[in-house]
């Protein structure tokens, strides 16, 4: 018989937003306070990356660097620059 079609869903994509010069002032985030939902807001972070972060967050404790938070989400090197200004220190 004939091969099986796959579903035409749509899977999610990281926003790859990058911020204007005017936003990066206007907010910031505490990675060890925020919301999944405004981690997500971040340049390159999903929502489900968001929530991987706040994952590991819950187990480990704070983070201590941004550093360990990229490597929580596993944050395409591309991004740093701009999540960097974002990041409440």
């Amino acid at each position: 018989h004939g091969a099986t079609r796959q579903s035409g869903a749509a899977r999610p994509i990281p926003s790859t937003r990058k911020p204007a010069p005017e936003e990066r002032a206007t907010w910031m985030v505490n990675l060890n306070t925020a919301s999944a939902d405004q981690l997500a807001k971040l340049p390159g972070v999903s929502i489900i990356m968001a929530n991987k972060a706040i994952l590991q967050r819950d187990r480990q404790g704070p983070f201590t660097s941004l550093q360990q938070f990229i490597e929580a989400v596993d944050l395409q090197s591309e991004y740093v620059p701009f999540v960097r200004p974002f990041i409440q220190s």
